[in-house]
């Protein structure tokens, strides 16, 4: 089982969530190469898996950096998400030692997945249906993770305005 503990202040990746239709997909564009190279360190990055969708971990750190992956609006349930309060902090994975680069990780105790979807405000959110998001960290644009006590507990995916049905 993944563990992770919430770490110090630190500003969300500056970057920007695309939901590209024709893949079913999410993907994460860096602004700043500079910044990459920075958070993700010199021994690289892997992934970990909820569902399809990945998040970026930096080895040399084992932190949670963005995230991306396939997603079909098929499983999307139309819902109303309260837009919670969200704290720019870094997660840090505690337990999975040692990382290799490109090799990835899977939360195999996720159990059932639910996707609720905002229209209204284009958040999605991916969870498992165990657990409740009792801590809500951003890490990147668009990007944030809830996690019950120290486990994961779900991804808030936020679709840019202009990719919200109805706009």
């Amino acid at each position: 089982m993944l563990t992770f503990l919430v770490g110090s202040p630190l500003a969300p990746w500056s970057g920007r969530l695309e939901y590209v239709e024709a893949k079913e997909s999410f993907e994460f564009e860096i602004d700043d190469d500079a910044e990459f190279d920075k958070r993700v360190g010199s021994a690289g990055s892997t992934t970990m898996l909820l569902g399809l969708v990945q998040v970026m971990i930096s080895v040399e750190f084992q932190t949670l950096l963005c995230a991306w992956g396939h997603s079909s609006r098929e499983l999307w349930v139309d819902s109303t998400l309260r837009v919670p309060m969200f704290h720019d902090r870094e997660i840090r994975l505690t337990n999975y030692l040692p990382l290799s680069p490109d090799v990835t990780l899977q939360e195999i105790d996720s159990g059932p997945l639910s996707f609720d979807h905002d229209n209204a405000n284009g958040w999605l959110r991916i969870s498992c249906s165990d657990r409740t998001s009792k801590t809500l960290i951003r890490i990147a644009d668009g990007v944030a993770i809830g996690l019950d006590d120290d486990r994961l507990a779900s991804i808030w995916l936020r679709l840019p305005s202009s990719q919200v049905l109805g706009r």
